[in-house]
């Protein structure tokens, strides 16, 4: 049996300038980074919407995801939102403000989610695949 080593890193916990780590370049790069130093595991904590204590342990639902790491520049490379329309990313702290960054992130997603995720499909699917197999395929 092969030996392998990795990291316990939390999403929300990799700096970020929108309020919290998410799904964006800043994640990329960190990726990048334990690879290239030997780690072929990456750990994290759930990402399900969390109740009002903001724990990963107490979440609303199993398996929904929580729509607060999705990243606004990654919406923009898609072509779902152009840079320009997006304000105010860097206005938080060095800690999380849950409601705040969720109110933040949710006035640029779509009111008609079906719609948006029919249309993107292909996008979306790219992007799962690259940061499923970037680099611990």
């Amino acid at each position: 049996m092969n030996r392998s080593a990795g990291i316990l890193c939390p999403v929300f916990s990799i700096p970020a300038n929108q309020g919290i780590g998410d799904l964006g370049q800043k994640t990329i790069r960190m990726i990048d980074i334990i690879a290239d130093a030997g780690y072929t595991i990456w750990q994290i904590l759930p990402l399900q919407m969390t109740g009002p204590t903001h724990s990963p342990y107490q979440t609303y639902s199993s398996f929904a995801g929580d729509p607060i790491y999705i990243n606004l520049d990654r919406l923009c490379e898609m072509g779902l939102l152009t840079q320009s329309s997006i304000v105010n990313c860097n206005k938080f702290k060095d800690f999380v403000e849950y409601d705040k960054i969720r109110e933040f992130k949710e006035s640029y997603f779509p009111k008609r989610p079906l719609k948006f995720l029919k249309r993107n499909l292909i996008h979306l699917k790219k992007i799962l695949k690259h940061l499923s197999v970037m680099h611990f395929g």
